[in-house]
């Protein structure tokens, strides 16, 4: 299961990640799916009425995975400069620091997000035994 967890973790994080950090992503992961499990996700509506006609809408997970990724990873560069609120700069900075070209970055971020995901229905259905 380790391994499984490790082969996500390298496909969401482009491989860029330290070696010590694995475990501690791990564990918080652990951590958040066991809230998750408890609490439910808890979604709007219409999108849990309509989520199983979202891979019948070509584009539309891109739009919303790309745009996840874009707010998360400008909300991280605002935390590294001790802000709470994205800038401008934060931005930049992100389609900077994704990958080397832009806006290619948001496609291969997807496709490392599906190799993982593919990867967590794997983990899931050992986890759950």
């Amino acid at each position: 299961m380790e391994k499984i967890m490790n082969s996500v973790i390298d496909a969401l994080t482009l491989e860029r990640i330290n070696s010590d950090a694995y475990g501690v992503f791990a564990e918080s992961f652990q951590d958040a799916y066991k809230y998750m499990k408890k609490e439910g996700f808890k979604s709007d509506p219409y999108f849990k009425k309509n989520f199983p006609k979202i891979s019948e809408r070509p584009g539309l997970l891109d739009a919303g995975l790309i745009s996840l990724l874009l707010a998360t990873y400008a909300a991280g560069v605002a935390a590294g400069q001790g802000r709470e609120k994205i800038d401008p700069k934060d931005v930049l900075k992100t389609k900077i620091a994704m990958c080397n070209k832009w806006p290619q970055c948001g496609p291969m971020r997807i496709e490392g997000f599906l190799k993982a995901l593919s990867m967590l229905i794997e983990w899931y259905d050992l986890y759950q035994k």
